[in-house]
């Protein structure tokens, strides 16, 4: 998996989504089981999260979409943050974004009117706080990493991979 702010993969399953469901709301039913999930079958949806035993702030969420392909089916999953966490990242960028935009305004402003444009320090700022947001993303992923592995093999083991000849791609 390549890092990125969320990681994602896609899986060609040898088994229709309707088996693949069952197999992991079975799984999860399971009172040793280390995930907790909420399905919605017929919009093809499916959420884990860490169960609670075993969460930690960086803890991730694996979304997983399910549809039909031929006598298979295709996975796709998306790995990210708690949603709460996710919120206050996008909060972050968004305030680096503005905090750049409010600073190149004002900088704007004070070179019209013949001032010294101290307004663009806003703007080094900015990078540094959306860079840094970045950088944490990545320490948490890292922080996690344990965790989405095992999430995927429980995915894998549970929704068979087609063979390369199958017919789900």
């Amino acid at each position: 998996m390549a890092r990125s702010m969320r990681p994602r993969f896609r899986r060609a399953a040898a088994v229709p989504p309707d088996v693949a469901f069952v197999a992991l709301r079975e799984a999860v039913a399971d009172p040793g089981c280390p995930f907790r999930a909420r399905f919605a079958e017929l919009h093809g949806h499916a959420e884990f999260r860490v169960a609670p035993s075993e969460k930690h702030f960086w803890s991730p969420t694996l979304g997983l979409e399910i549809r039909g392909e031929g006598t298979g089916s295709t996975v796709h999953g998306l790995f990210g943050p708690h949603p709460a966490i996710w919120t206050f990242f996008v909060f972050l960028h968004f305030a680096a974004g503005t905090l750049a935009t409010l600073g190149l305004v004002l900088a704007w402003s004070q070179w019209s009117l013949d001032e010294s444009p101290w307004g663009l320090w806003s703007v080094p700022l900015a990078a540094v706080l959306s860079g840094g947001a970045y950088a944490a993303s990545l320490i948490g992923q890292r922080l996690a990493h344990d965790q989405m592995d095992a999430m995927l093999a429980f995915v894998d083991e549970r929704v068979p991979e087609s063979a390369p000849g199958d017919a789900a791609p």
